[in-house]
């Protein structure tokens, strides 16, 4: 019971939070007024869209554009409940969403880094959308991590799809494995997490980052898209937070772990 509790307080604080960085982002681009009629006016259909009382809006996303542009597959949204997937942390795993092109430029924009001497970590990488984006910046190498064996087949195929496209770094691939063991490369990183696990796992998935900065010392990046749970990086206490936005986070590693060289 006691268990069950935490479970219903856990859902109903990354709601609350959830509603809470929706409303930042759109004071931060629309202002108060423009926010305040913005919630009035599409607060009652996206209820009624959850009801299945009324269809939502059939105009095209923001992937799915990227992907008639570009000849690839990384648009809709995909439970894992429609894949076959072996991992036992399946059931902490969340739905794909392909990244905002967009916001992934604007959180790029962010990292005062020389990219050429950081590899780009793409944790839960889903369709590789992330990774084809992060092709435009010269990264000396380019790595997705997704377990599910589905989604990391059509990320490979997406890579092929758009090696003909302008790009700065075209060492890129995609590991079909459970991000909790992966074992992440001794290079200065950059982490992209996109909420692609919660709960226990995603503790987990923290505690690698900390052992890994404890036993290679360097710098890293982790940016954190859409935070629903900051404490759990927070908790890092080698990593500090670099940016803070309603719709993403920055952490770096903290003091003497980041004077290594990258080169």
């Amino acid at each position: 019971m006691k268990s069950l509790l935490l479970g219903e307080a856990r859902w109903l604080t990354r709601i609350a939070s959830g509603f809470w960085r929706k409303v930042r982002r759109s004071v931060k681009r629309r202002g108060v007024l423009r926010t305040a009629g913005h919630i009035a006016l599409a607060g009652p259909t996206k209820v009624a869209q959850q009801l299945g009382l009324v269809r939502p809006s059939t105009m095209p996303s923001v992937a799915s554009v990227f992907d008639r542009e570009h000849g690839v597959d990384t648009a809709a949204h995909i439970q894992l409940r429609d894949l076959e997937i072996k991992s036992r942390n399946v059931r902490e795993g969340c739905h794909y969403a392909p990244t905002s092109p967009k916001y992934f430029k604007e959180m790029m924009s962010h990292l005062n880094l020389r990219y050429e001497q950081f590899t780009f970590v793409d944790i839960g990488c889903g369709k590789g959308l992330a990774l084809l984006l992060a092709s435009a910046y010269p990264f000396r190498r380019i790595i997705g991590v997704e377990f599910s064996e589905e989604l990391a087949t059509i990320a490979s195929k997406n890579l092929v799809a758009y090696a003909g496209k302008p790009q700065e770094c075209k060492d890129i691939q995609c590991i079909c494995m459970d991000a909790v063991e992966y074992e992440f490369p001794c290079e200065c990183l950059v982490i992209y997490f996109y909420n692609s696990f919660k709960g226990k796992v995603l503790e987990q998935f923290a505690a690698n980052i900390a052992q890994t900065i404890a036993d290679h010392p360097r710098e890293l990046f982790l940016v954190y898209n859409n935070p629903t749970e900051p404490d759990v990086f927070d908790a890092i206490p080698s990593i500090e937070r670099l940016f803070d936005d309603p719709d993403f986070l920055i952490y770096r590693t903290r003091g003497r772990a980041r004077e290594r060289n990258c080169s």
